[in-house]
């Protein structure tokens, strides 16, 4: 079985796409937009505090028993 989007589903995320692009150029605009080294950074720090355990003396205490 295959699925594919109708014109009108096409058109819809093509503008939806358009939509959260503008959003992401107004958000990272601060940090030079899109492009830019500090957006890299950025996204790089965010990355890694996102894959972080979520309680990091739960980890200190395993380490230590």
């Amino acid at each position: 079985m295959q699925l594919a989007l109708t014109e009108q589903g096409r058109e819809v995320s093509a503008r939806a796409i358009t939509v959260v692009h503008g959003l992401l150029q107004q958000l990272l605009e601060p940090l030079g937009g899109l492009d830019s080294a500090r957006t890299r950074d950025f996204t790089r720090d965010l990355t890694a505090l996102l894959d972080a355990p979520r309680d990091p003396f739960s980890q200190n205490e395993t380490e230590q028993s």
